[in-house]
């Protein structure tokens, strides 16, 4: 299963403005419904209440909303940034040796999903296995 960076990070986006539309939608209803009470409302007790209520919803519907989007950074941040960081550094790692002059030809960067970060971290182990190969055959 390829999944594409684009992808999940579009799909969990999607997820975000289709839940901030439902919020603004039930946000939009209960302010309709308070000015609708308003209208009727004959006595400043009731209209104290309807806004309280309003109010409220609103309150709601934002802080849900917020969670919402916090999660889905978090989601991001899992499986697009932490991949891409751990895949780096372990480049990083292998490339230094390398320079330094004792660089194991062996060492294989871990692949641990197959989007695009995956697909890079693939072509650097294919070069490592290219260039060990290449060094054997120069050896012999």
């Amino acid at each position: 299963m390829n999944k594409k960076i684009g992808l999940k990070v579009g799909g969990m986006l999607g997820i975000l403005v289709v839940l901030c539309v439902a919020c603004n939608t039930i946000s939009l209803i209960a302010i309709s419904s308070v000015r609708e009470q308003l209208q009727n409302a004959s006595d400043s007790s009731v209209r104290v209440e309807a806004l309280g209520v309003g109010y409220g919803a609103i309150l709601t519907m934002t802080v849900l909303g917020i969670i919402i989007a916090i999660f889905i950074m978090l989601m991001v941040i899992i499986t697009v940034v932490k991949p891409a960081q751990s895949a780096k550094q372990q480049i990083e790692d292998i490339i230094n040796e390398i320079k330094a002059g004792k660089g194991d030809l062996t060492k294989r960067v871990e692949v641990k999903s197959k989007d695009e970060i995956a697909q890079i971290v693939q072509g650097v182990n294919d070069l490592l296995e290219s260039m060990q190969h290449i060094l054997k055959s120069i050896k012999v």
